[in-house]
Order: structure tokens, then sequence, then C-alpha cells
């Protein structure tokens, strides 16, 4: 009995310890539940709120900076040639100053011919011991007369001395002009600095501003372990980074403001390229003796040693005697006279030979000068090449980072489970900051053009600058050899409905998002505006100019049509015209078959006509069920041939129909599906792939994206 109620006494307390656990679990589990909503409430915050800073910012591109129009070039020389007037003015001041002193001296010497005026006077304290009848024995004598220096110190030096401060004079000149070269190189090549650094400030100033806003979430979101401590740290390096830059470009900009007196006015400066051919005639015509050392150096030898060592004095006297013989009376009487000396040099010889050595130095002199410039200057050129090729680079990479910006966005704007807001922040600053080292390069271009004109100080900057030219993906429209020719074809059908319910920015990123390399574009009379806007950004795509008018079968000819288009329209920029005209359509074309496709066929030829004058290609869309001698002609003259496979989109039946064409030439066949045939562009992608046609296209863009919307709107109910 005692063990039975133990038994149960045991039970009952069992009964009661199993359920305070469970009570505490249930409560601590209803914690974590709420703890975990909380987490997911702030994650879900944290990245909206880093979703709207990109939308924000995501547009911002400082393309400004980077590319400009051909007329900008007219500015450049401005900045080469622009004057720190305060600078300027004192230098001038001087100048002028060396070369007054340097004519007044010429005016001396060109007045000094040498002549001197000369006297003596003697007076004897006693008779001299000599003889009286034989010759004047006198008291005091005076002459007086003029004695002319013709080499040494003389009328020869003095001719001379005017050709050494010519000399003078020519170097000056010369000093002058290098002088402003350098001031070009040290005054406005800061000023250049001082110009981008604003530019980079502006740009940093905004990347700065742009990182900060998402820094706290960035490290809140570390927090709760939903980022990698990796993109963490890169955030911060990026700020440090910006911090860093805008102190170092702000302490150089504060130093210019407080040396000069005038801050310049705001400017972009173009970006150019050098034309080296006119470089090279420049080097050419450029005379090598143009140079302040070589007519220092003229000035300091360019006399003759010899002819200045000697003396040629001819002089006129007057005389007068005051005699001691009382008996005779004083004399007077001219007299004239020459004086020449010429030194005993043992070293006449060696002399000679230094005159050669210095004639010998001048000629070496002249040579070297030329060659140094040249030397100078083509350095300069290969590292403008340099710089260019990196500029060119980094343009390429710069595009790279605009594409995947391009990416991020469709993401957003679909809705794609694949967006990642902070990333694509980080992208986005990354692209940015790009920017930077472009401008950096520019800065080093400008540097290279100052030097030239620095050794080149004669050069017109306009002669030798010529626009800078990138076009990576297409290199010149005018030429066909750059027409985008990709392996396999992968188009899309725009037609007026994309246009109008959306932009063209739109339109171009779903299309680099499904990777289409074709588009082929409604070119109806509405839509022209839209054409012309997709052609001018110069994407590496495919463009067809689509003409679907099917009145032009009965009412033609086409060529008025065509011509109308090729003024409305770049054609330089066109791959292709494509006809999506449907004489099957017509009301009677069972009775009139033979009739409207000999009206096709020559409107075919009209179009294939006008397109290799322009030099482009030319393709059609049609059914499935077009006979024979159509599709003969079609192969013949079209460069692809794209098949309407509309409505029944059963494998074995596309199979079937499209075996005569593939038989014709299957590299010329694209196969095209309409969106209405499926529920998501993945069922198409799915049929072509097991159909295995290498060429494809979707009809059409505004029903893909709706398509797309409409897919994304489900999987979000779900």
């Amino acid at each position: 009995m005692s063990i039975i109620s133990l038994n149960s006494s045991s039970q009952k307390m069992s009964k009661v310890l199993y359920k305070i656990p469970l009570f505490f679990c249930l409560i601590f589990l209803n914690v974590r539940a709420q703890t975990g909503l909380k987490k997911d409430s702030l994650v879900s915050d944290y990245i909206r709120k880093l979703s709207s800073i990109w939308a924000e910012n995501s547009n911002q591109s400082f393309n400004s900076y980077l590319y400009s129009s051909n007329d900008a070039l007219s500015q450049i020389p401005y900045f080469f040639n622009f004057k720190d007037e305060a600078f300027n003015e004192t230098f001038q001041k001087k100048i002028m100053a060396q070369q007054k002193i340097l004519a007044q001296e010429q005016l001396i010497y060109k007045k000094d011919k040498g002549f001197n005026l000369i006297a003596g006077y003697q007076y004897n304290f006693s008779p001299p011991i000599v003889d009286p009848e034989e010759m004047v024995v006198f008291r005091q004598r005076f002459q007086a007369g003029i004695e002319w220096d013709i080499f040494r110190s003389g009328f020869y030096e003095s001719k001379a001395k005017i050709k050494q401060l010519k000399y003078k004079q020519q170097a000056l000149n010369y000093q002058r002009s290098k002088a402003f070269s350098s001031l070009v190189l040290k005054n406005n090549y800061n000023m250049i600095i001082y110009l981008l650094n604003e530019e980079k400030i502006e740009i940093l100033t905004a990347r700065k501003a742009f990182v900060e806003s998402f820094k706290d979430i960035t490290a809140q979101l570390l927090s709760l372990n939903q980022i990698t401590k990796e993109n963490y740290i890169k955030v911060a390096q990026h700020l440090n980074d910006i911090n860093y830059q805008i102190n170092l470009y702000k302490r150089y900009n504060d130093l210019y403001t407080k040396f000069k007196t005038n801050k310049p006015q705001k400017a972009t400066l173009p970006v150019f390229d050098i034309n080296y051919e006119k470089v090279a005639e420049k080097i050419i015509n450029t005379p090598v003796i143009d140079s302040a050392d070589y007519y220092n150096m003229l000035a300091a030898n360019d006399q003759n040693y010899f002819l200045k060592e000697m003396s040629l004095k001819p002089n006129l006297k007057y005389n007068f005697y005051d005699v001691y013989n009382t008996t005779s009376n004083n004399r007077t009487f001219l007299s004239a006279g020459l004086n020449l000396s010429v030194p005993l040099a043992m070293n006449h010889n060696l002399k000679k030979q230094r005159d050669v050595m210095i004639a010998e130095l001048q000629a070496i002199t002249k040579s070297h000068f030329g060659m140094d410039t040249q030397n100078v200057v083509l350095n300069s050129l290969y590292e403008f090449s340099y710089k260019q090729k990196q500029y060119s680079n980094l343009l390429q990479k710069r595009q790279m980072f605009e594409e995947l910006l391009r990416n991020e966005k469709v993401k957003q704007q679909y809705g794609s489970v694949e967006f990642n807001p902070l990333t694509a922040n980080i992208v986005l600053d990354d692209y940015w900051s790009i920017t930077i080292e472009l401008l950096d390069l520019k800065q080093d271009m400008y540097r290279i053009l100052n030097d030239l004109k620095l050794n080149l100080p004669t050069v017109d900057l306009s002669e030798i600058i010529k626009p800078y030219v990138y076009d990576p993906m297409i290199l010149d429209p005018a030429k066909e050899s750059i027409k985008n020719n990709f392996k396999n074809i992968n188009a899309v059908y725009l037609w007026s409905d994309v246009f109008k319910n959306h932009s063209t920015g739109e339109v171009v990123n779903y299309c680099k998002l499904n990777n289409f390399n074709t588009l082929v574009i409604s070119g109806g009379k509405n839509n022209l505006q839209s054409v012309n806007s997709i052609l001018d950004l110069n994407l590496n795509l495919n463009c067809e100019l689509m003409i679907s008018n099917n009145k032009l079968v009965t009412e033609g000819p086409i060529t008025t049509l065509l011509d109308s288009l090729s003024r409305s329209v770049n054609l330089t920029r066109v791959n292709a015209i494509h006809l999506d005209i449907e004489p099957h359509t017509f009301s009677d074309f069972k009775t009139r078959k033979e009739e409207y496709f000999e009206k096709y066929i020559a409107l075919i030829n009209s179009t294939y006509d006008f397109t290799q004058k322009n030099k482009i290609k030319l393709c059609v869309s049609i059914p499935l069920n077009y006979p024979e001698n159509v599709l003969s002609v079609l192969f013949e003259k079209c460069d692809h041939v794209y098949l309407m496979a509309y409505e029944n989109v059963k494998p074995s039946f596309i199979t079937e129909k499209i075996k005569e064409e593939l038989a014709l030439n299957k590299d010329k066949v694209v196969l095209a599906l309409r969106t209405n045939d499926f529920s998501n562009k993945a069922q198409m992608d799915a049929l072509f792939l097991s159909l295995g046609v290498k060429n494809t296209a979707y009809h059409d863009l505004d029903e893909l994206i709706k398509m797309s919307k409409k897919n994304v709107n489900k999987e979000g109910g779900k």
C-alpha cells in the first residue's frame, strides 16, 4: 500500500516537474521568436535605407569632367597663355631694363671710333748737355694732338663689342621667351592643378557624404551578422581614402589662393590628343640656334685674339718748344706719327689651334641644342602616349563598372532577389573613384603639354592638339568594318509600345541584363526620336531599323521611305534594314498570291540595292510557310531571315517547319518566338535550347518586361 502510494506521489511529482520546464520553454521560445521578429524588422529597415541611398545616388556619373565637345579644345591655349599680371609686370620691367642697358652700351660703342685727345708737357730745370746748333734745346715743351687707336681698345674693338652686345640681346630675347614658358610651367600649371583639384574635391565631397550615409548601417548589419567583415572593412577603407585625398587637394588649393592674388575662374579642362606629325614638323622647322646659352657663348668667343693684342695708333700733334737759345725763336710745328705694337708671342700657333677648337665647339653646341630638344620632345610624346593608354584603360574599366551598375538598377527595378543594396553602393563608390583617377591622368597629360610648350616656345598649341577619340566598342561609325558581328544573334523586337511605357534607359538596362545583342527597332515616324537616342548611346549592340508597313507591297515605292529615313536617322550607326512586311495578311492573298509575292520580291530587291549603297545589312521577318521560290530570293539577298514561329510552339512542329530554311543556309536563320505563347521567358529559353538553333529572337520587349514584372509579383505574393 505504501509502495503504491509512493508511486502515485512520484507520478504526480513528475507531472509537475514536467509542466514547469515546458512552461519556461514556451516562454523562452516566445521571447526568442519576438527577438527574431525584431531582428528581421531591423534588417529589413536597414536594407530599405540602403536601397533608398542607392536610388538617390545611382544616376550620378560625373561624366561632365571626362567628356567634352571638340569646341572645348579652343580653350586649351587660354590655360597656357594666362598671365599672372604681378609677376609678368615685374618680369617685363626687368627684361626691358636689361634691353635698354644693352642698347645704350651699343650706342656708346657705336660713337666710340677709337679717337683720343693726347697732350704732353715737359719742363727742364737745367739746360741739357747738348750742342744747341744740332738740335732744339728747350726749357719746356708742350704737345697736343689726336691719336686714333685702330685695334686694341679702339675702333676694331668697339665694333667687336657692338657685335657681342647684339648676341647678348638675342640671348636675352630667347631668355624672355624661355622665361615666359617657364612661367607657363610654374604658374599656369599650378592653375591647372588648382582647377582639377576643385573638380576632385567636388567629387570626393559627394563620395564622402555618400559613404558616410551608409557606414553606420554597415556597422549595424555587421553586428547582426548580416554582412561579412570584409564588406565593413571595405566601406571604412573607402572613407579613409576619401578623407586623405580631400585633405591633400584642399591643402594645395588653400596655399595656392594664399600665394596668388587672383583666384582662377572655375573651368572644366577638356581631354585632348596630340598631333604627333605636327609636332615633328615643328621640331624640324624650329631653329636649333635659338638658344640663350648658344648666343652667350658667341658673345664670349666671337673675337680675333691676334688683332685684339695688336696696337696700331696713327697720330697728329701740335708741338711748342720754349728754347734756351736767345738767338733762336721758340719753335712750333705739326707732326704726324704711327705707333705699331705687335706682341712677340711664342704661342701664336697654340692660339690658332684654340680658335679652331672654339669654332668646332660652336658647331657642336649648335647641333647639340637641336638634338637635345628633339630628345626631350620625343620623351614627352612617349610619356603622353603611355598616359593616354592608361586613360583609355581606365575608361574601359569605368565602362565595366557602368555595366555592373546597370545590372544593379535592373535588378532593383524588377525586384530581383539578387539585388544587394550594400554591394550596389560599394560598386557605385568604386565607379566614382575611377573618375578621380582619370582626373589625375588628365593632370599628367596637361603637364606633358606644358613641357612641350617649354621646349618649343614658338609653337602655337592650337596647331598641335586635336580631339581625343575614345570608342573601343565602335571605332569609326562611317566604316563598315566596325559593324558589330556577333557570333550568335540574340535579338529582341522593339515596337512603339515599349517607348511609350518605358524610358530609353530602362529599355537599354533590360536588354543588357538579358544579354540581348541585337535590337530590331520599329522605324515608325513616332519612334524616330527614341531610335536616335538609342543609336547615339554608341552601345555595343546591333541595331536593325525595322520597316513594317504592309501597304508598301502595293503602294510603294519603298525607296521614298528609305530616303526619308536616311535623312532622319544616322544610318552609319544602323547595322541593318529589317523588313517585317507581310503580304500574306492581305484579305485577297489566296487568290492573288503570285502577284503579291512578285511585288514583295521587287520590294526586297529595291531595299537590297539601298542597303548595298549604304553598306548595311538587309534582314527580313517571315512566317514558316513561304514558298521555295520566295525563300531562295530572300536567302540570296538577305543577311538574316527571321522565322516567326508563332501560335503553335510544339518542338516537333517547329522542327518540321524550319527544315527547308535551315537547308538553304542555317547560319542566316534566326528563330523568333512570341511572348504571348508562353508564361515566362524561361519557357522560351528552354524551347530555344531544345530546338538547337543558335540565332534567336524574342517578340517583343514590352511584353517581356510585363511578363517579368508579372512573375516577380507572383513570387512576391507567395
